[in-house]
């Protein structure tokens, strides 16, 4: 009777929390061994931190520029979580809409800088960016002479190596 109970318990406990499981916000992402993992979407703070941190790692950000900057990033993210969660707009007006929040951050972040930061910051985009257009190039050139399952292969890290974008935004 007591084992009957005790399987009742756990079947109701279960069931209790499935719904919650299935509401968590997970995305998809690849290992390097083709293993398939959950990992939770990350917030606009979140992002913001990730995008701030670089920032401040790569051009010495002071504790108030830092705040700055932290702050227009979350409002950036905020601002295209919105955008991107409005379903009434089409795609150009998405796409407008996404340019101008970006364009409103990149003059934020360059009120922020001071001339030698805004220097060194753009040269790191610069070197970033060759990096990368030479890593979705090499990925590119192997796509073209592939099909089937290797073809899937490069189109997933052809969309992984993009996940920095917001940075080249900045």
């Amino acid at each position: 009777m007591n084992t009957a109970k005790k399987n009742l318990a756990i079947a109701l406990l279960l069931l209790i929390s499935l719904p919650a499981l299935k509401a968590q916000n997970d995305t998809k992402l690849t290992t390097t061994a083709g293993q398939r993992v959950n990992m939770p979407k990350k917030t606009p703070e979140q992002r913001a931190k990730i995008l701030t941190d670089t920032l401040s790692s790569v051009v010495s950000l002071s504790a108030d520029q830092y705040e700055k900057a932290y702050t227009s990033n979350v409002k950036y993210f905020i601002q295209k979580e919105s955008v991107k969660g409005n379903k009434n707009s089409g795609l150009d007006e998405i796409k407008e809409k996404m340019k101008e929040i970006s364009k409103t951050r990149k003059s934020e972040i360059a009120g922020i800088l001071t001339q030698e930061q805004s220097e060194k910051w753009t040269e790191w985009k610069k070197v970033r960016k060759a990096k990368n257009a030479d890593k979705n190039g090499e990925i590119k050139t192997k796509y073209k002479n592939t099909t089937g399952e290797l073809k899937s292969k490069y189109e997933s890290k052809l969309k992984d190596s993009s996940s920095l974008d917001d940075i080249d935004d900045m």
